[in-house]
């Protein structure tokens, strides 16, 4: 398990150039993401991280986020930029969709990476007991946890792109407001944040 800025990880992800060590364990995994995990294809890796559950304590409870993904299928010109994709909800986990972009003809070339957003998919679920915790759930949270895993699988001064549909897309928007450093490129589809939220209302019907 390593250690950077408080945060442990548990990791299986061969990416680009950086080779991280073999986890085959998910932290809390339930039968359901073990199925799920053995249905990825076999360029597929896969982690857990483990974060602080508030960002603004790092000693508050941790709770760990899933990711997986694969690398670029075709040689490409120059540095292959990873492409992260932010799933509709909140409450989904993005594990039907992953197919559909994993097939693509225009994503073989970059690599893939899906991150289960805290709360979903295989990262540890929302809080039960104590519903005033889901304050801890917001995209802020997701923008931050995502930066976590930018950081420790390519580096603190690396970039990627992003991509968010539908709910993804406020996330999208957030992490242009908080974490811009992290980024080359950012996309959001089905969402559009204005000033005037009527007038984003107009435009979208």
């Amino acid at each position: 398990m390593a250690k950077f800025r408080g945060v442990s990880v548990i990791t299986k992800f061969t990416f680009l150039f950086f080779s991280f060590g073999l986890s085959p364990q998910i932290a809390g995994a339930s039968p359901p993401c073990a199925d799920f995990v053995a249905s990825l294809p076999q360029d597929y890796n896969y982690g857990s991280i483990e974060v602080p559950e508030n960002w603004v304590n790092p000693t508050s409870q941790k709770i760990h986020v899933f990711y997986y993904g694969r690398g670029a299928r075709q040689n490409s010109s120059g540095q292959s930029v990873p492409l992260v994709f932010f799933t509709g909800g909140p409450g989904f986990d993005g594990h039907g969709v992953y197919p559909a972009l994993d097939e693509l003809p225009s994503t073989q070339s970059f690599p893939l990476i899906f991150i289960d957003q805290r709360g979903n998919g295989c990262s540890d679920p929302y809080p039960t007991q104590n519903p005033s915790r889901l304050v801890f759930y917001s995209s802020r949270s997701i923008v931050r946890d995502a930066e976590a895993i930018r950081t420790q699988l390519l580096g603190q001064n690396s970039r990627w792109n992003i991509l968010g549909q539908s709910y993804g897309s406020f996330i999208v928007h957030r992490y242009l407001a908080v974490a811009p450093e992290g980024l080359n490129a950012a996309f959001a589809h089905g969402v559009a944040i204005t000033s005037d939220p009527l007038t984003g209302m107009v435009d979208r019907i």
